[in-house]
């Protein structure tokens, strides 16, 4: 049985990082891979640090082309990859020793389509509980809608090749809303590991680090957009599809917060204007977890900048002081909640 991966990255100008990348993947002790490196028309040496790794490593293929953003790299080496599973990594990324044999094992063990790991960026993990999980295709659809356990990255997840028959990336940003969920549903089984296998490098000027504009309406209507697919195709889904809307409307919403400049711009108005239509609908959402309940709150009577500077404060008094504390700012935007946000019956209005 042929169990050969195509590792797809994508490179655009990361060569203070893509060394780190290649190497993460290069020194796995899964070693039936192919790496396909799309050198997205980069500006720095990324291409040429590209070309120098494909010399020494027989498994690593390296694709020139003009600029033309992650999608297009993406489905390029989707449509001349010879593996039997896909793994994306983004290039200023990098993955975890022994992370494509857990996926693969996974996969094989349980016969799943799609095996999933858990993921670390900056000082915070996510979905890294170890519990080995198997559900169906509409149960990892609706955990990916919910964000529980299971979210619409592409990366973080070994695919069998089968499932991108006849899909490939919109040329936008946001590309994975419209198509996550769509391989998710093609797949019988799908499996999570729950265990780290990826670090998402947090870094300024990538696309959801970006100033406030068209962007983030973009994602507000993709979102909205599968939301009316789903309810229609899937209605058992449709719960789960809207509470998807709804994280979107407060997720960027809130980057407005901390863009001072971005509340004169139409993009603003419009998203403001939505998130304050469907505010009764995220206040009452059973779906939506309680910490985008509780931001929402705090962005509609205009609390959040001064709860996220006093949970700063607070961190960085304790961090002078030597002592090391991880606080949820959840947690103190909730007591802060109790104290200042009660409704005229004396119970928060969540």
């Amino acid at each position: 049985m042929q169990n050969k991966i195509s590792v797809i990255v994508p490179v655009y100008n990361v060569e203070d990082f893509i060394e780190r990348c290649i190497e993460s993947i290069i020194m796995q002790d899964y070693t039936d891979i192919e790496v396909i490196l799309v050198d997205d028309g980069s500006t720095d040496n990324s291409g040429d640090m590209c070309d120098m790794y494909a010399k020494k490593d027989t498994r690593i293929r390296v694709i020139h082309k003009k600029n033309g953003g992650l999608s297009s790299a993406r489905n390029l080496a989707l449509d001349q990859m010879t593996g039997d599973y896909i793994f994306f990594v983004d290039s200023d990324d990098y993955i975890y020793p022994g992370t494509l044999r857990e996926l693969i094992s996974a996969c094989m063990d349980y016969d799943a389509d799609i095996s999933c790991c858990g993921y670390i960026s900056g000082n915070k993990s996510y979905y890294c509980n170890n519990k080995i999980e198997v559900i169906d295709n509409f149960q990892a659809a609706k955990r990916m809608f919910i964000c529980d356990g299971i979210d619409a990255n592409a990366v973080c997840k070994l695919y069998k090749k089968h499932l991108f028959q006849n899909i490939r990336y919109p040329l936008c940003v946001y590309e994975v809303v419209p198509v996550t969920y769509k391989v998710l549903l093609k797949a019988q089984k799908v499996v999570n590991t729950y265990k780290v296998g990826y670090y998402i490098e947090k870094r300024a000027g990538s696309i959801t680090r970006s100033s406030f504009g068209v962007n983030n309406m973009l994602y507000i209507k993709m979102a909205g957009d599968e939301y009316e697919i789903i309810k229609n195709e899937y209605p058992s889904l449709g719960d789960y599809a809207y509470t998807f809307y709804l994280n979107a409307l407060v997720s960027m919403r809130e980057c407005a917060e901390d863009d001072n400049k971005c509340k004169k711009t139409i993009n603003f108005r419009q998203i403001n204007n939505l998130f304050l239509k469907y505010y009764p609908d995220i206040k009452k959402s059973k779906l939506l977890v309680n910490r985008k309940k509780i931001i929402a709150v705090l962005i509609k009577y205009r609390l959040y900048k001064g709860f996220k500077s006093i949970y700063y404060w607070i961190i960085n008094e304790l961090s002078a002081l030597g002592w090391v504390l991880f606080l949820p700012a959840s947690s103190l935007y909730l007591a802060g909640l109790h104290l200042c946000i009660q409704s005229t019956d004396g119970r928060l209005p969540l």
